[in-house]
């Protein structure tokens, strides 16, 4: 939908996500992560844990380190 499906986010810290850029928007998402032929099947504490990860170590303007 965003034309970004074949773009992997950097990490500028070792420790934290860039997110992808596309028409305008900073995206992020597990799809990023993974590749095509893999099955995402998460339930309960493991899909909360990721879901947690993603908002906690994704960069956004104005952040600390994103340099916004």
């Amino acid at each position: 939908m965003l034309g970004a499906e074949n773009q992997r986010p950097t990490s500028p810290d070792g420790t934290h996500m860039a997110p992808i850029m596309s028409h305008g928007l900073a995206t992020n998402s597990i799809g990023y992560l993974v590749t095509d032929d893999n099955a995402m099947v998460w339930r309960g504490p493991m899909a909360s844990k990721a879901l947690m990860q993603m908002l906690q170590e994704t960069l956004v303007a104005g952040s600390r380190l994103s340099g916004a």
